[in-house]
């Protein structure tokens, strides 16, 4: 569930589909394999989506514009979750790698 009472699915295909309560619909197809997991920052800004090419992409949860992504694991993404402040990020993947991310004011990932 999105912030806004968005509806929001990954599929298999590496899409993300955004359903708005409104009835609208937005495709978020950056990704070029399968989504693992999918987590929204506890302040609602951020959608965060780990994916099967290894990377993490920072979603703006107001335009659903990809604002970022972190690119440092070297297995398909399995599990992330965020701090209380929704400013850090931490990761683990297939290959056993714990990562944490800092998330910028504008959603960048370091």
């Amino acid at each position: 569930m999105g912030p806004n009472g968005e509806t929001i699915v990954a599929a298999n295909d590496g899409v993300v589909h955004v359903h708005g309560a409104d009835g609208s619909s937005t495709k978020l197809e950056q990704s070029s394999e399968w989504i693992e997991v999918m987590s929204v920052s506890p302040d609602g800004k951020w959608l965060a989506v780990g994916s099967h090419d290894n990377a993490i992409r920072i979603y703006d949860c107001a335009s659903w514009n990809c604002v970022g992504t972190g690119n440092a694991h070297s297995s398909a993404i399995q599990c992330m979750d965020w701090c209380t402040h929704s400013k850090y990020l931490r990761s683990t993947c297939q290959a056993y790698e714990l990562l944490f991310w800092q998330i910028g004011e504008d959603g960048s990932i370091t």
